[in-house]
């Protein structure tokens, strides 16, 4: 009873969270619901001290349901004429900006049709001319249905938007947009404050080279998107991508900053130090400048919660009440969830509030040590270890490594840019609109500091010992850590509560060894991947060896979206951390790129290129990492592997007619009497007819199904979309854009098919 008076927020906290999840994952009928919620209205009259659980029906209640705009389903793959307004600020990529849109209006043949529907839209340039509240006008968008990759741990994009009540995605050409006014509807105020922030990153892109430009906007105004890829994945590695992140520590100097200011200011008057209580006036002043801020943050998950954790801090200096700080977590994470509920499934929401809750769980059994030297690193330790450890089945599973320099990395770094770097581009911004001059010299001394930090990032990363590929943590995995965390912060309380402690030691080592361990397969198996137009597929043979072949043709697609997206989770929910065999049927730059990312995730010994050239810095990556490199050659030649029979196949006559496309390949795998064919021209007619049990085929808008069935004979094709109505009703068709990734399980006498979808 004592523990519910003192910490009732987190029962209240509890029950929303399970009526938010009840809402989001069940879907009971009407009438049930009605009967249920009577039920608990009936019991909470009975027994009034149950009244929390009403936060049950209230986050049922709260959940949004959102379907797609029956409007614009008519119009998705068709080019049409556009008008709406950006609902938030664009996010820069690298090679590309994401803007979020709520459409008005949809104009086609000469026809207006009104609408109410958010889209996201990928443009082709940078957009910094475009801000939040601008009304937008756009040209020749082809709108899509946001769809998912169906295999085995890849992420759910498609709920991922449709939580964002967002359903369908386009993209955008260069002058294919253009701004026609504001908003009306826009808070002037929260305007005003937003070209701010889109002022001062334009300030800062124009002076500070990149890609300390695109730092600086992330920890001084929350502009993340534009940070590039490889420093994401090194601080990711590195345990600190949560640098990148306007975390507590920004909201709390300014805070502190504005709070002794407004007492130095109050302490000027006379009349008011002998009238009021300063404290309280100082502290209810400092809550204005520590809203504006989260508003230049963008009112990221994380400075929201700030926001609220130092309001409510310094509502207890005016009321003159003790603040309890697991009380205030509870309460700033209860407000964010009443405002909007689907904030608990984003990321940002689970590594904000599980690292503050560490910190505080541990300095609640291990109270904070200020009086020396080194009371303060040992301070600084329990905090680092608290917030990692708490984290880090999150981070482990979203990013694939199990960072091992993330405690010294975080000791390290985190003072250097909470105490330096982040004070430095905050007084730049103070100073921007007063006198830019100033605000341009402290951001070049910001930026030679970052420049510093990226050095020896980058230094720590090119040793190969700061990450480990892992696969994911599993529930059992993550159960036993969190018992154990809890062994040990309740023995200093309760020292007898160790003996527990090594029986629960040896039962997490292994789960852990089980989860990590890759067990050998009994029988060969081809893994087909949804894949989109990507020809991507994952051979296990009778043992622990691998293939991957990584085909698909596409001349426009210079990213490793593919690869992050299709290949990577699949390999880690899997355990696969290394491939014997990386087959390329091509060398563009979506393969290219591809192959780079993946390598520098997953182990590859050996790989096989269709082509001559490569990439200089794949070719480097290659060769530090001492993987064996095979060009397939011209002529025909085979590979066995453990029973096995790979065959690359080439036409007698050819000749190159575009320069840009690998030479002709044809895959051939044979196991006993079962035979699979894939390969970019697949569907051409310079092969001779083979026997096919089964052809994996790349189709296009030419795909001549009849010749293929003709050629090959096969008893099974898997394809995309296999968009024809000419094929033979006694071949088995698996489409991957339909049913998922398609398994195949060979053995002597029969096989089997299995198709992975995610309902």
């Amino acid at each position: 009873m004592i523990l519910f008076i003192k910490y009732r927020i987190a029962f209240y906290l509890t029950f929303l969270v399970a009526g938010i999840l009840a809402g989001t994952y069940l879907t009971p009928d009407n009438l049930t619901s009605i009967l249920f919620f009577i039920l608990l209205f009936t019991a909470v009259i009975k027994y009034p001290s149950l009244y929390f659980i009403l936060f049950l029906p209230l986050g049922f209640l709260l959940t949004p349901v959102y379907s797609p705009d029956p409007e614009i389903e008519r119009f998705t793959g068709k080019k049409i004429s556009a008008a709406g307004t950006l609902i938030k600020n664009p996010e820069l990529r690298e090679k590309s900006t994401r803007l979020f849109i709520r459409l008005d209006k949809i104009s086609t043949g000469g026809t207006d049709v009104k609408v109410n529907s958010k889209i996201v839209a990928y443009l082709e340039n940078n957009g910094h001319s475009l801000t939040y509240g601008n009304t937008v006008k756009i040209n020749g968008i082809r709108l899509e249905r946001i769809k998912n990759f169906n295999n085995p741990g890849g992420f759910n994009i498609e709920q991922f938007y449709k939580r964002k009540d967002i359903f369908y995605s386009g993209f955008i050409k260069n002058n294919s947009i253009s701004v026609i006014g504001r908003d009306p509807d826009i808070n002037p105020f929260l305007f005003s404050i937003n070209l701010l922030r889109t002022d001062f990153s334009r300030f800062v892109r124009s002076n500070i080279s990149y890609p300390e430009s695109a730092v600086i906007n992330a920890l001084t105004v929350g502009y993340k998107g534009n940070i590039p890829s490889n420093i994401r994945e090194i601080f990711s590695g590195l345990g600190i991508a949560h640098i990148f992140a306007i975390s507590g520590l920004h909201v709390g100097a300014i805070a502190v900053g504005f709070y002794f200011l407004f007492k130095w200011l109050l302490k000027r008057s006379e009349y008011i130090l002998l009238t009021f209580q300063m404290p309280k006036i100082a502290a209810l002043l400092t809550i204005f400048p520590v809203f504006v801020y989260a508003a230049l943050a963008g009112f990221s998950i994380s400075s929201v919660r700030a926001f609220i954790m130092a309001t409510i801090f310094l509502l207890s200096i005016v009321l003159g009440r003790d603040d309890n700080k697991l009380n205030t977590l509870f309460i700033a994470a209860l407000v964010i969830l009443i405002i909007s509920p689907n904030s608990l499934f984003d990321l940002s929401f689970q590594l904000s509030f599980l690292s503050v809750f560490g910190i505080l769980m541990i300095h609640s059994f291990y109270p904070l040590e200020i009086n020396t030297g080194f009371d303060k690193f040992k301070t600084a330790a329990k905090t680092t270890i608290a917030a990692t450890l708490v984290t880090l089945p999150l981070t482990v599973n979203t990013f694939g490594y199990l960072p091992v320099f993330s405690i010294p990395s975080n000791l390290v770094l985190i003072p250097i840019v909470e105490l330096l770097i982040v004070p430095l581009g905050l007084v730049s911004l103070i100073t921007f609109k007063i006198y830019s001059p100033i605000s341009l010299f402290l951001l070049n001394i910001d930026g030679y500091f970052i420049s510093l930090v990226l050095r020896a990032t980058d230094y720590i990363d090119s040793i190969g010992l700061a990450k480990i590929i892992s696969p994911r943590i599993n529930l059992e995995t993550t159960v036993s850590a969190v018992v154990t965390a809890v062994i040990i912060m309740m023995g200093k309380r309760y020292r007898k509560i160790y003996y527990l402690l090594p029986p629960v030691l040896v039962l997490s080592l292994l789960l852990a060894v089980n989860n990590f361990y890759f067990n050998k397969n009994k029988i060969p198996e081809i893994n087909i991947f949804d894949s989109a137009r990507k020809t991507i597929s994952l051979i296990k043979t009778r043992g622990s060896e691998t293939i991957l072949i990584n085909g698909g043709y596409s001349p426009k697609s210079e990213s490793d979206f593919i690869e992050r997206s299709v290949v990577a989770p699949y390999l880690l929910s899997r355990n696969i951390r290394e491939i014997d065999h990386l087959v390329l049927t091509s060398l563009d730059k979506s393969h290219l790129n591809g192959t780079y990312a993946l390598i520098k995730k997953i182990r590859v010994k050996n790989i096989w290129i269709n082509g001559h050239k490569l990439k200089s810095k794949l070719w480097e990556e290659i060769y530090d990492r001492n993987i064996k490199l095979h060009k397939i050659p011209e002529k025909n030649s085979s590979l066995e592997i453990n029973g096995l029979v790979f065959k690359f196949l080439r036409p007698l006559n050819f000749s190159v007619y575009d320069s840009r496309r690998p030479l002709p390949l044809l895959l051939e795998i044979n196991y006993d009497s079962f035979t699979f064919h894939t390969g970019e021209d697949i569907e051409t007619g310079m092969f001779n007819n083979r026997k096919s049990d089964l052809i994996y085929i790349n189709e296009n808008k030419n795909t001549d199904f009849d010749s293929i069935i003709k050629k090959y004979g096969p008893g099974t094709v898997i394809c995309r979309k296999c968009e024809s109505d000419r094929l033979p009703e006694i071949i088995d068709i698996y489409k991957t854009e339909q049913d998922g990734m398609v398994t195949v399980l060979i053995d002597n006498k029969k096989i089997n098919f299995r198709e992975y979808i995610d309902k």
